[in-house]
């Protein structure tokens, strides 16, 4: 579908491959100058404006999407009237009503644009922003604690929306919705500025395989799981020693724990974590994705490797055991019948 991004040839934008007789050729951008300073618009622009170039297509982590033509811009109630945009340059003049910060990349002739990248709308008269149509949702099961601002509730939802973009990562969100659903359970998403955690369980013993009686042969049965809590920080790129990593992955670790909890599948106890002296909870195996559970379709390997990065050949543990972020109530940790007032880190 020629998803290859422009080049510059000095000045000019080079995209391949042209539009016309399939020769590269120049492609003159024209952006409208505003009629006066850009104000704010309370809409957000959903992508009903343009169209998917593909799954694979990425920029600086971001999925691309190709403007659409021929599909009036939205807006909302109060937001100045549609006009002249961007044009290839070339006839009749791909004329959009969207204005991207990316306008120098191309696929098939048409300008391309990063998801949550800066836009201008309505002759450069008004400030907006490119929004998925099918990025995460709050609601079935996982929550963004409304305590929070609207700028930092806006970090977790920018975390989880490129968490939404990859398909494994996605599939994760989606069954934890479909979990939370069934078994009428909710995960909480909210900020702390220390590592990133999973706990405040609503019933802690809930979340782990229950064992068959003693002297039955039967194998472990998921428990009833519960509803928890995940803390999340947006800044932080690694847990421990452990190698680095965009701060969404770290969140994806936390939300295999959640899942888990919701789910009840979670194997309790301790073993030897490879390459460190002291051992770690088995569900960290699990959540990392090594040993029996490298082939999970949950793991933060998983997770790793959609994304081109390193996999983890152990779990760093140095702060698993007796760790609190500092803005968590202790109350939240209370040992009860999960048998432990601890919380993970990735």
């Amino acid at each position: 579908m020629g998803k290859l991004a422009a080049y510059q040839n000095g000045g000019e934008t080079i995209s391949t491959p042209s539009p016309i007789n399939g020769t590269p050729a120049p492609i003159d951008i024209y952006v409208a100058p505003a009629a006066s300073s850009p104000v704010p618009c309370t809409n957000v622009a959903g992508l009903d404006v343009a169209v998917d170039v593909s799954q694979d297509v990425y920029i600086n982590s971001n999925r691309v999407v190709r403007l659409d033509t021929t599909v009036p811009t939205s807006l909302s109630a109060g937001a100045p009237p549609g006009g002249f945009g961007i044009t290839s340059g070339q006839p009749p003049h791909n004329v959009s009503e969207m204005v991207s910060g990316s306008a120098t990349v191309f696929a098939n002739g048409e300008p391309l644009i990063r998801h949550r990248d800066p836009t201008t709308q309505s002759a450069a008269n008004c400030d907006g922003a490119v929004k998925l149509a099918n990025g995460f949702s709050t609601g079935n099961g996982i929550e963004i604690d409304s305590s929070l601002t609207e700028a930092e509730q806006q970090q977790i939802i920018d975390a989880m929306d490129l968490l939404y973009e990859r398909p494994r990562s996605r599939e994760l969100i989606e069954t934890m919705q479909d979990t939370a659903n069934n078994q009428g359970h909710t995960t909480t998403l909210t900020l702390t500025p220390d590592g990133n955690a999973a706990g405040g369980y609503s019933d802690g013993s809930a979340r782990f395989m229950v064992d068959p009686p003693a002297g039955s042969s039967d194998p472990p049965t998921p428990g009833v799981g519960t509803s928890l809590t995940v803390w999340f920080n947006p800044t932080r790129t690694f847990a421990g020693t452990a190698m680095e990593r965009p701060p969404e992955v770290g969140l994806a670790h936390e939300l295999v724990h959640a899942y888990q909890a919701m789910a009840g599948i979670m194997i309790d106890g301790t073993r030897q974590n490879p390459g460190h002296s002291r051992p770690t909870n088995i569900r960290e195996l699990q959540a990392v994705g090594l040993e029996e559970f490298a082939d999970d379709p949950f793991t933060d390997n998983a997770f790793r490797e959609e994304r081109g990065l390193p996999t983890r050949d152990s779990h760093d543990n140095t702060n698993t055991f007796d760790y609190i972020p500092t803005n968590v109530p202790p109350i939240a940790w209370a040992t009860g019948t999960g048998g432990e007032s601890l919380v993970y880190s990735g």
